[in-house]
């Protein structure tokens, strides 16, 4: 039987209204008024709801994820660790595409009275431009990656994409290859890649020249079709290579139907490596070996971030960046 605060209110023998204002902690009163309703919420099993406890604050209890590529499974992981830690500490959850609702979808948020807002990669540069609304609002907010706006850095949970290339370039030099082209769907002139710029370092570090990158034309994607073009274009070049790294599992399995479909065998006669690990990458025809980070807890990370940033722990809300590990698989042949 679902229970209300007049319920709670009888049993303890005060108002209503002053049952909620226990529980919001909006008023004071003496210890023996505060026991008698806590005692009634415990003997109960009373369960105030998020959106009504909140209504007397500045924010609801609604958090939300803003996401531009829903194509990509390794938000939806990101996001069941981030929603499990979310109902646990009785927070709601909104996810918004600001791909199709552009920056109008801040002042949506505003009018929910969002306390706390995750801004994943593909969309911090725009996002950046709306600070000064959210930070008028007093939205918090925590980044996919680092991020600077006019000297201040803002807290992020990431991965170290120059060291997740790095451990890859290695792993293929490793295994005998000495000829590898990074397939980046993003636009390489700029520094959101930083995917390219950890393939170059290590590239030189390795070889003592530069490495070749192929990227997709404008508009930069990073899913399948990407990687199906770049494949596509790589082949009809006269670029010697033995493997291939991609800027993500998607594009990974992209390029591997392209080169399958061309007659060529995979990893025999090109081997092909990804990056997330998202589940169907051990799926693919060959399995594809790839570099993983755990994204539950990397999602579960950031709420707990995002949270003590609302209630006011901010000492506790410190950057933190992710490890990955190379994952094994099918795809990548081994010279020695």
């Amino acid at each position: 039987m679902k229970l209300y605060r007049k319920d709670i209110a009888k049993i303890a023998g005060v108002s209503a209204q002053t049952v909620s204002y226990v529980l919001n902690g909006s008023r004071n009163f003496s210890q023996e008024t505060v026991e008698k309703v806590m005692d009634a919420v415990q003997k109960t099993g009373y369960k105030p709801d998020a959106i009504a406890k909140g209504l007397a604050k500045k924010h609801l209890n609604i958090v939300a994820i803003l996401i531009d590529n829903f194509s990509n499974p390794v938000y939806s992981e990101i996001m069941d660790g981030f929603q499990q830690e979310a109902y646990k500490s009785g927070y709601v959850v909104v996810v918004a595409d600001l791909k199709n609702r552009g920056e109008n979808i801040i002042a949506d948020l505003v009018s929910m009275r969002v306390a706390g807002i995750y801004i994943t990669l593909g969309m911090m540069e725009t996002c950046v431009k709306l600070l000064a609304e959210l930070e008028n609002n007093d939205i918090k907010v925590v980044f996919g990656n680092k991020i600077e706006n006019n000297g201040r850095q803002y807290v992020f949970v990431e991965t170290d994409k120059r060291r997740i290339m790095h451990d890859a370039v290695q792993y293929l030099a490793d295994c005998g290859h000495e000829n590898i082209v990074y397939f980046s769907g993003l636009d390489i002139r700029s520094t959101s890649d930083e995917r390219c710029m950890g393939f170059q370092k290590a590239y030189r570090e390795r070889f003592h020249k530069e490495g070749i990158i192929l990227e997709n034309a404008p508009p930069y994607t990073t899913d399948m079709e990407s990687g199906q073009n770049i494949a596509k274009h790589f082949l009809q070049t006269c670029i010697r290579a033995s493997a291939v790294i991609t800027t993500n599992d998607l594009m990974a399995i992209g390029a591997i139907h392209t080169f399958l479909k061309a007659g060529m065998r995979v990893p025999e006669d090109i081997s092909v490596m990804g990056i997330d690990n998202i589940d169907i990458a051990r799926y693919s025809t060959p399995a594809l070996t790839t570099v993983g980070f755990d994204k539950k807890a990397y999602g579960r990370k950031v709420f707990c971030l995002l949270k003590n940033m609302i209630e006011g722990a901010d000492e506790l809300s410190q950057s933190e960046t992710f490890d990955a590990e190379i994952v094994e698989r099918e795809s990548v042949w081994k010279f020695k």
